[in-house]
């Protein structure tokens, strides 16, 4: 009986050394973890070079200073959230989205909005994009050489908000006439939209030329 015994202990003894203690297991596959995401890291490519397409006035030293991205930083550690933010604070631009390019390129993607129309308010001259965005907010004055929107009441304005109106209407078709004017190139022949009556439109050119 005790020769039994012992060859039962004997055998449980050499069964228990054969398998791998549970911490030693936990330990181990932790280890190989940590390997497998070293190894990852090592092939996630390095960023050596910023570009920003889209502005002439926004430059690729500009978005790294304000985003504090710099070369060498990996392709994954980049906050895209934050760059945006970064970007953005700034009510001239909008960021598009961003572009990888093989090997070591990073591509921010922007749309400058343009200096459209100056609305006056009570004391101030505001600078409206065609959207209605409020870009700069200054003194009676401050903005000779924008073209000015006449008629408009403003109820309210914010830095990068939509400027507030009475009537909706009127800021559309001031929008409108903007953008023909902008893209056939005739911005700069106009000194004033009024926009009195949005349905008979006058422009005033810098020649002092009415156009209905």
């Amino acid at each position: 009986n005790d020769r039994g015994r012992d060859s039962c202990w004997l055998e449980e003894e050499a069964a228990e050394q054969q398998r791998p203690p549970g911490k030693w297991r936990r330990w181990l596959l932790v280890i190989f973890l940590l390997a497998l995401l070293i190894a990852g890291l090592a092939f996630v490519p390095r960023i050596e070079h910023f570009s920003v397409t889209g502005s002439q006035n926004l430059t690729a030293a500009d978005v790294m200073e304000k985003c504090g991205l710099f070369p060498g930083q990996h392709l994954l550690s980049i906050d895209r959230e934050g760059v945006k933010d970064a970007i953005e604070a700034d009510p001239h631009y909008v960021l598009q989205g961003y572009a990888y390019h093989f090997p070591n390129g990073f591509e921010i993607k922007v749309t400058e909005r343009n200096r459209d129309a100056c609305v006056r308010h009570l004391d101030r001259d505001i600078i409206i994009a065609s959207d209605g965005t409020v870009l700069e907010v200054g003194q009676i004055g401050s903005f000779p050489d924008v073209l000015r929107l006449q008629g408009l009441s403003v109820t309210g304005y914010a830095l990068g908000e939509h400027i507030g109106v009475q009537d909706d209407f009127q800021l559309n078709v001031a929008g409108k006439v903007l953008d023909i004017l902008r893209s056939s190139g005739h911005v700069a022949d106009y000194d004033l939209i009024d926009l009195s009556n949005p349905v008979d439109l006058k422009l005033l050119s810098k020649n002092r030329i009415t156009v209905r």
